[in-house]
């Protein structure tokens, strides 16, 4: 149980020293002091060797991913190995012969020069799809044209048929015969 100072009825304390409005003290007990250090000394130590497990785990994590990476750059090596053909030396009496240094090399140069037999054949087909392209935009707006007419025929007979129906009423409401009305 905590300690209490009585209260003074003087403003001042002469005792003490201090005023009256701080003459009440808690004193913590000791023994509360240093269960709440246990404690807290108890949840870092616990804190402290879950971090350790975790980082313990991330590390074999890691170097598994490691290991991983070392086989699959193995692998990938072994690949770009397979597609790079070795370079072989021909010998004769005069001369040597270098084969090409990479096996895709002579398909390569096979596409190239088929594609350099192509390209006047490329220029033909890019004017005639220029060609295309106009004459499709020109559909286009003949297209749109011919809409637009249908649309100012369409609203015309409707105008046209207004104004007949309106001259017949007239007719009728005049009394003529009905000889005169359109």
């Amino acid at each position: 149980m905590p300690i209490a100072r009585p209260r003074n009825s003087r403003s001042h304390c002469r005792t003490y020293g201090f005023q009256r409005r701080m003459s009440i003290r808690r004193v913590v007990p000791a023994d509360q002091l240093t269960l709440q250090d246990e404690n807290s000394c108890n949840d870092a130590l616990r804190s402290i060797q879950e971090i350790t497990t975790e980082v313990k785990s991330k590390k074999m994590k890691a170097d598994q991913y490691e290991e991983e990476l070392q086989r699959e750059e193995r692998v990938l090596d072994g690949i770009c190995d397979g597609l790079k053909g070795m370079s072989t030396l021909l010998s004769s009496d005069s001369c040597a012969l270098i084969g090409p240094a990479d096996s895709t090399q002579v398909f390569r140069d096979q596409i190239e020069q088929k594609q350099k037999e192509l390209q006047p054949w490329k220029m033909k087909i890019n004017q005639k799809q220029s060609k295309v392209n106009v004459k499709t935009s020109e559909r286009d707006m003949l297209i749109k044209r011919a809409e637009a007419v249908e649309q100012v025929s369409a609203e015309a007979q409707e105008a046209l048929e207004m104004v007949e129906n309106n001259q017949k009423a007239k007719v009728c409401s005049l009394g003529l015969a009905p000889s005169f009305a359109l």
